[in-house]
């Protein structure tokens, strides 16, 4: 059951997971695609339409004919009808423009009466298109709901515009109300449906029964406007958003595009391969229980025996019955309790062996340890040299002698175990000293350390400065003939850090050259110098103090080099 579990069962709900979460990805790109594509139709549709209209309305503005009328004081009606009875420009753009359900032009003259020229009411100069078109020269949208003659509502994407009248100093608003039928003929079709509305307006067009006239069901006109699945009259659906704004308006025509099947087709997939899962669970399921029940009371008749093996009793039944691996199991059972009577045997005999190679090797390590120098006879040999180069006069040879012997000392006394800071340092010195001896005024040294930091009490690992101060003497000062400069600042650095900085005014490198070397010490190589190198310092120093700490080199062809050895401020000789 356990590997049914984890062979069967995981894999099982992962690949259909996984097959769900795809195909419903699939399913859903596929529809908002498809959304998309028929949202931007809708859209460019609706564009031409308010463009074809939008020009109508300019060649209206521009009309001659009509300012005439517009700036005519007429005496009486019939003066006028004689006047306007030969102008049909409106009729003409109501009749042979399929865009067009109806236009008006609202004259503030209460004689104009005439045809598509009517006077505008004090209704009309209170309503909220009048006032729109009234207050500046720029195109306005919206929709407008009203009731026709059989007392049907209409809804309709209204154009208002001001004419104004440049003789009488008086203003004209045309009106003219886009046709439903024709934005059905062009929209109506798609297989997805679409709803329209202008800035914050009711929906002036819809495909979907009883949205006309009503509030668009997802927020619109917003600065990010929502797309994917969304509640939309009352259930969820795939909804795609988008506006455009109308030539020489300012307004907002919202185009809301719906497409009804794409939730209930996730929903079906994934029914559908919910029950293939559950298929798949079951039957290799029942399939298992079965054959466990005849399979578990040989297994446990194995167990017993090896149980019995496993307790030093090699005393098991000589039959197991059936055809498959159990039994060969079973006889690779007994071949092996014969192998480890065997074995027994062998191990006996190999610790006899075993035992008589570490008396061996005790007497190799102490015949090895015996034939060691003895340090203290190399000190006293190095102290008389001394004495007698002093006694001659020779100091320089006999400084030179004491402080060799100080620096065998510190080296074969050193060990694995930490060793404060400030002997450390003050090894350093000894090497230096004699450094100075054999290049006479080649150099100088400085060493400083800031007053936070106590040397006595710090630990480091024994011999840690000496290869980093070796790498500067030899790379960097030996090639100057003089003026050489090493200095070497201890201090605290941020992040918790001791800061050890050895820097000379040596040779420097190059880039290339400094970076070559940062990779063979960060890598698992040492120095091509040999010695303990730069390499081992780098690995001894993230070996004990962990990766954070290290060496880091800074340098330039010409202007020296500086190694800042970065090691834990409050580490104490611990291993980390």
């Amino acid at each position: 059951m356990t590997v049914y579990l984890f062979a069967g069962i995981f894999p099982i709900l992962l690949i259909g997971g996984y097959l769900l979460i795809n195909n419903s990805r699939l399913i859903l790109k596929q529809h908002d695609d498809l959304t998309s594509a028929y949202n931007v139709r809708s859209k460019s549709v609706v564009l031409d339409i308010t463009t074809a209209v939008t020009n109508i309305s300019g060649e209206i503005f521009s009309d001659q004919a009509l300012q005439r009328i517009l700036s005519t004081d007429f005496h009486n009606v019939q003066e006028m009808h004689d006047m306007c009875r030969f102008y049909d420009r409106l009729d003409n753009y109501a009749r042979n423009y399929a865009e067009i359900a109806d236009l008006w032009v609202y004259a503030d003259n209460p004689i104009i009466d005439y045809g598509r020229l009517k006077p505008a009411t004090a209704d009309d100069k209170s309503s909220r298109w009048y006032r729109l078109a009234a207050k500046s020269f720029t195109l306005h949208w919206l929709t407008w709901s009203y009731a026709d003659k059989y007392g049907n509502r209409v809804v309709r994407l209204r154009l208002v515009r001001k004419i104004p009248v440049i003789r009488t100093g008086k203003a004209a608003v045309l009106v003219i109300d886009v046709n439903n039928n024709h934005l059905k003929s062009r929209i109506g079709a798609d297989p997805l449906d679409s709803v329209l509305a202008v800035n914050g307006d009711p929906a002036f067009f819809a495909t979907l029964p009883g949205c006309v006239g009503e509030a668009v069901g997802v927020p619109v006109g917003t600065e990010k406007e929502p797309a994917g699945v969304t509640l939309f009259d009352g259930a969820e659906k795939l909804v795609e958003i988008s506006s455009l704004t109308p030539v020489y308006s300012s307004d907002k025509i919202h185009v809301v595009t719906v497409d009804n099947d794409a939730v209930p087709n996730m929903k079906s997939m994934f029914w559908n391969c919910t029950l293939i899962v559950l298929f798949s669970l079951l039957v290799p399921l029942v399939m298992i229980l079965c054959f466990t029940q005849t399979f578990s009371s040989r297994v446990g008749t194995l167990k017993r025996e090896m149980h019995k093996v496993g307790q030093g009793h090699y005393d098991i039944i000589q039959n197991f019955y059936g055809n498959d691996e159990l039994v060969d199991l079973f006889s690779e059972l007994k071949t092996m309790i014969e192998n480890i009577k065997a074995r027994d045997k062998e191990i006996y005999q190999d610790r006899i062996l075993k035992q008589q190679l570490v008396n061996h090797q005790q007497k190799m390590e102490f015949k090895m340890l015996s034939n060691q120098i003895n340090p203290h006879f190399l000190y006293n040999t190095l102290e008389t040299i001394r004495m007698k180069a002093h006694v001659v006069g020779d100091f320089e040879v006999a400084t030179a002698i004491k402080l060799l012997g100080k620096s065998m000392r510190h080296f074969l006394e050193s060990g694995d175990a930490p060793v404060s800071l400030e002997s450390e340092l003050e090894y350093i010195k000894i090497y230096l000293e004699i450094q100075k001896i054999r290049f006479k005024d080649k150099f100088d040294y400085a060493i400083h350390i800031d007053q936070r930091v106590d040397c006595e009490n710090y630990k480091v690992l024994p011999l840690l400065l000496q290869p980093v101060v070796e790498n500067a003497m030899v790379h960097g000062l030996e090639e100057k003939e003089s003026g050489g400069m090493l200095r070497i600042d201890v201090a605290p650095g941020p992040a918790g850090k001791l800061l050890i900085e050895i820097s000379d005014n040596g040779s420097g490198m190059t880039e290339k050259r400094r970076n070559e070397l940062l990779e063979r010490m960060n890598g698992a190589g040492e120095s091509a110098g040999g010695g303990i190198g730069l390499c081992n310092v780098q690995k001894r120093i993230r070996m004990f103090y962990g990766e954070s700490c290290g060496i880091e080199l800074s340098s330039r062809p010409g202007a020296g080099t500086k190694a800042t050895i970065a090691l834990p401020i409050s580490w104490k000789g611990d291993r980390g």
